[in-house]
């Protein structure tokens, strides 16, 4: 999350699951902090800090794809907040969670000395 450096959340917005395990995603998640954490500690880092951007444009991203589910149909659940809006869920399949947490890229971030 920008603005708050070394947090990291497990099971966050954009993470739940309608029709998979949450264990894989929460294996994925541990496995990219577990980068950040050694990243920080192997290159002296005091902190990792999301770029502003990064996260909008992600933010985007997946709204965009929530929009195209049935979750964004006029149904209602548990997975979406009080004006409709799917923010907790992730729209794709679990394998593209992966891919997209499976390398650390520096370049998203703001390293603080």
């Amino acid at each position: 999350m920008s603005g708050f450096p070394n947090l990291y959340l497990l099971m966050g917005p954009g993470t739940g699951l309608g029709h998979n395990s949450m264990i894989f995603m929460i294996e994925a998640q541990v496995r990219y902090a577990l980068q950040c954490i050694t990243t920080l500690r192997d290159r002296n880092l005091r902190a990792l800090d999301v770029r502003p951007e990064v996260q909008s444009a992600f933010a985007s991203e997946l709204y965009e794809q929530l929009g195209r589910t049935v979750w964004s149909t006029g149904c209602r659940s548990w997975y979406q907040t009080a004006d409709g809006r799917a923010a907790a869920l992730w729209p794709g399949f679990t394998v593209s969670y992966w891919l997209r947490t499976r390398q650390l890229d520096l370049r998203d971030y703001q390293p603080v000395a």
